[in-house]
């Protein structure tokens, strides 16, 4: 009983730095979203977290209640709407199939829709505005694969819906579209396509038509991040358990409009983060441990 009380507390501990921000947090170990909010509870059932201070949650006061969401299964990070009322999150890890694309109240917790899928959605969706469609939510469905590295089925597949109630737009085939995509102004959305498709790919918000496809090389992971007339992606043949044995990674930019390589930075192995950019410098982390600024 006394091992058991501490691997709780172990557990616990590991949930309150888990700090995902935006007033959230995610239990990788239960798959369980937490949803902070600082009002008293009012007929939920609530756990009360002692936060320190510092960090994502400066300002908060330190003490701040939770409402749990148990999700049945693991799951990728979230996106929460403009105006904060809706949070979105995807289902499944790497060997998980027949997930859904799942939208909350960020208020109470209730479930407002679910949109299904035969793959595991392990990735970030992104949010954004579509002229003439409203805002919308889009998430890379990723490939199942055996021993051999190849997809067992589906391919993998790009889903957008919209965010009001959940209404499925489109699905584009899109080989093992793992990255977290992003959404630019004109509605157009880029994703990069990984294990068995090596490319970042531009497809129309409004109807899910492939605008381009832009070769890389290798496998692109990492969360696409844009700047101005820039695609910027990372990846490479390692994944987040296994670097490979000639492993590499890859910082592209793009043309947002034609997809062509602008630019190019090589690493001994791969960048599965975003890269985060700040006075015409991008930083981004690589596998080996490393921090590098471009």
């Amino acid at each position: 009983a006394r091992r058991v009380r501490r691997r709780k507390k172990r557990r616990q501990r590991r949930t309150e730095r888990r700090s995902l921000g935006r007033g959230l947090l995610r239990d990788d170990v239960d798959s369980v979203l937490l949803v902070l909010k600082l009002e008293s509870p009012v007929n939920w059932r609530w756990r009360r977290l002692e936060l320190p201070k510092a960090g994502s949650f400066e300002g908060f006061g330190g003490k701040i209640f939770a409402r749990s969401r148990r999700l049945e299964r693991g799951a990728g990070d979230f996106a929460v709407s403009a105006d904060g009322k809706h949070l979105v999150i995807g289902q499944g890890l790497h060997m998980d199939k027949d997930c859904s694309l799942m939208c909350f109240d960020a208020a109470t917790g209730k479930q407002e829709w679910a949109v299904g899928t035969t793959l595991h959605l392990e990735s970030s969706p992104a949010l954004g505005e579509v002229p003439g469609v409203g805002e919308i939510a889009v998430i890379g469905a990723g490939a199942i694969e055996g021993a051999d590295g190849l997809p067992t089925g589906n391919a993998g597949e790009v889903i957008a819906v919209q965010l009001a109630d959940g209404k499925e737009l489109w699905r584009a085939p899109v080989n093992d579209p793992e990255s977290s995509p992003a959404i630019d102004a004109d509605g157009n959305v880029y994703i990069g396509s990984g294990f068995n498709g090596n490319a970042v790919v531009a497809l129309s918000g409004k109807t899910g038509d492939r605008l381009w496809t832009a070769d890389t090389g290798l496998p692109m992971l990492g969360p696409i991040t844009l700047d101005g007339d820039l695609v910027i992606a990372g990846g490479g043949n390692s994944d987040v358990v296994h670097s490979a044995a000639n492993a590499r990674g890859i910082v592209v930019a793009l043309d947002k409009k034609t997809g062509k390589r602008l630019w190019t930075r090589d690493f001994s192995d791969a960048v599965l983060g975003g890269v985060a950019l700040r006075d015409g410098i991008g930083v981004c982390g690589v596998r080996t441990g490393e921090v590098a600024a471009l």
